[in-house]
């Protein structure tokens, strides 16, 4: 009976040595599987980080310092035309900002001008917006004397831009008409006046007044048709208006 017990314990013994065995190795094994795939994940890890830092050195998470300004400007310009959409302030066709932006935009490459393009596409649908609350916000009966003081005010300036273009237009001819006199230098050749076209303006801003059009119909083609038909009955309005006042149909509303 002794004997029987210690045969027992003997083989009891032989199988907690053989299952701890059993156990390292397994732990051994699945320690050397899991330190593997630690390596692989810290290879993954420092190739992202180094593609990140690539990325960003480059300029690819960077907004360029011209597009920040126009966007904040363009943020101030909406935070005013939303108080016109209330009725809080009169809707102005004063463009000063916009020359200004348009004269500094000139000086960027293309990818910075085409961000610009993006920020001023979004200050014009915010200002078609607050011209067509405001409006249609009055009572009926205002709405006469608010078109009459729009088209005056339209009037202003598109005379004002005449100014400035024939002005523009007058001193760059006389710079020429010198530059050609000095019968010296690239400024005063033939081909550098024949480059400009007659009027001094620079061939990239013909057809602005076209692009500006198609630019308002693809707003209204992607807008509500509540905003389509209160646009129409807008330039409606604005067209039978100016009419009655002896004034040829106005710049960039046609129907």
């Amino acid at each position: 009976m002794v004997t029987a017990t210690v045969a027992e314990k003997r083989l009891f013994l032989a199988r907690l040595v053989e299952a701890r065995d059993s156990s390292q190795g397994g732990r051994q094994g699945r320690t050397g599987i899991g330190r593997t795939g630690m390596r692989v994940m810290l290879v993954i890890l420092t190739l992202a980080l180094a593609t990140l830092l690539w990325l960003w050195m480059s300029g690819f998470f960077t907004t360029p310092k011209e597009v920040l300004e126009i966007r904040a400007m363009v943020d101030e310009q909406i935070v005013e035309l939303g108080k016109v959409a209330r009725n809080e302030a009169p809707m102005t066709y004063d463009t000063s900002v916009f020359r200004e932006s348009v004269s500094r935009v000139r000086d960027m490459s293309p990818e910075v001008r085409a961000q610009v393009r993006s920020e001023m596409e979004r200050l014009g649908r915010a200002r078609d917006k607050a011209e067509l609350q405001s409006y249609f916000a009055l009572p009926p009966s205002e709405r006469r004397d608010e078109l009459d003081r729009r088209i005056k005010a339209e009037e202003s300036r598109r005379q004002a831009s005449q100014q400035r273009s024939s002005q523009k237009s007058s001193s760059q001819k006389n710079s020429k008409e010198g530059g050609s006199g000095q019968g010296a230098g690239p400024r005063g050749s033939p081909q550098a006046v024949s480059a400009s076209p007659p009027g001094g303006r620079p061939a990239s801003r013909g057809g602005t007044e076209e692009a500006r059009n198609a630019r308002r119909k693809q707003r209204l083609d992607t807008s509500s048709p509540e905003a389509r038909a209160q646009g129409a009955e807008y330039r409606r309005a604005m067209a039978a208006r100016r009419q009655q006042l002896g004034l040829g149909s106005s710049r960039g509303r046609g129907s």
